[in-house]
């Protein structure tokens, strides 16, 4: 039976549709509708309480100030002099409720043209009325992609991305997120003997929110946060990128003997606002931490019989990070490296 190319098409409208075709070239295979709704509500409550002691000589004073010449409920003179002080009968306000509404819609496309070649995409797309705290996303999107190819008997190739945004645009927010990952991997078998992988993923890390805050040793020129005075207002951004990679080969050039070689490595860098630019000593990193990880491995395997096997490892274990300009890097970096040998035997049986 000759192979017909497969395409599957699946449409989500959140809460109105589900739709879903799927067909072999032109031919309907299936359809199917589904209804879906989503509705959040959030209930909260709380009450605050306080334990304080004031010491003596100024000690009728804030919750504790004479009142017509008694101190007041929650307010007990002790026999040095102080004051204690505890909340009084603390009670629930009213509960605050937070109704959000969601509206969704998912898109998913799986296609087929050749028994070597298959192509998965999908897509989730969200939007909400309101959140329930600042730093929650108004509109948020998703989106996967994997792609899988034969290129020989021996010869493998796959290939993925991974993304999720959200945007929160309101004027005293303007948030913005995105966390992007994004891989492809090679897989080779030229014979029994021999096999390799190797592969690379880089993932992408990005935020903004408007923060209010008070430092002496600000930019200069910032304008007052809406609504909190004495509190300035700045644009945060944050980002953060890491690279890896890895590599393995396996050779077995006899039938008791088999060999391993390979390496993982990570690399990590980013940038994050300094609140401080103005501070004489640098306090805090300038972001993510800028690393790089390498591990190395190697073994070498010999089945001595059916049941026993002897196996000899090696690992390489090396970290290292840039200065990232605080003041804590002069007197502690952190860098280390070590090697381990392990040597085992294994029965079977």
């Amino acid at each position: 039976m000759s192979h017909l190319p497969y395409l599957c098409l699946l449409i989500l409208y959140l809460p109105e549709i589900v739709y879903t075709e799927c067909g072999r070239q032109k031919e309907n295979h299936q359809q199917g509708r589904s209804d879906r709704f989503e509705h959040r509500v959030i209930a909260d409550n709380f009450y605050n309480t306080q334990n304080a002691i004031y010491f003596p000589n100024t000690a009728q004073r804030g919750n504790c100030a004479l009142a017509n010449g008694v101190l007041p409920d929650g307010c007990t003179l002790n026999s040095d002099g102080s004051i204690s002080y505890q909340t009084p009968n603390p009670t629930f306000g009213p509960p605050g409720v937070t109704d959000i509404n969601y509206n969704s819609a998912v898109l998913g496309l799986w296609v087929r043209p050749s028994p070597r070649f298959s192509l998965n995409l999908d897509a989730d797309i969200t939007s909400a009325d309101k959140t329930f705290t600042r730093v929650r996303p108004l509109q948020s999107q998703q989106f996967r992609i994997r792609a899988q190819y034969k290129a020989a008997a021996w010869l493998n190739l796959s290939g993925y991305f991974r993304g999720s945004y959200g945007q929160n645009p309101m004027a005293t927010v303007n948030g913005v997120e995105r966390n992007q990952n994004a891989g492809v991997s090679v897989s080779l078998t030229p014979s029994e003997k021999f096999s390799t992988q190797l592969g690379y993923n880089y993932n992408n890390i990005f935020s903004q929110i408007y923060l209010c805050f008070t430092s002496s040793a600000a930019q200069p020129g910032l304008p007052p946060c809406p609504g909190l005075p004495g509190l300035l207002q700045q644009l945060a951004p944050y980002t953060s990128n890491v690279n890896t990679g890895f590599i393995d080969f396996q050779w077995t050039p006899l039938n008791r003997l088999a060999l391993d070689l390979g390496a993982n490595i990570s690399a990590a860098s980013g940038s994050e606002l300094n609140l401080n630019p103005l501070s004489a000593i640098p306090t805090a990193p300038t972001g993510a931490l800028n690393s790089s990880w390498y591990e190395p491995y190697g073994s070498i395997a010999y089945h001595f019989t059916k049941n026993w096997t002897g196996k000899a490892l090696w690992n390489y274990y090396g970290y290292h990070e840039d200065s990232n300009g605080s003041y804590q890097d002069l007197f502690v970096p952190r860098n280390f490296r070590g090697n381990t040998y392990t040597l085992s035997v294994r029965f079977a049986f």
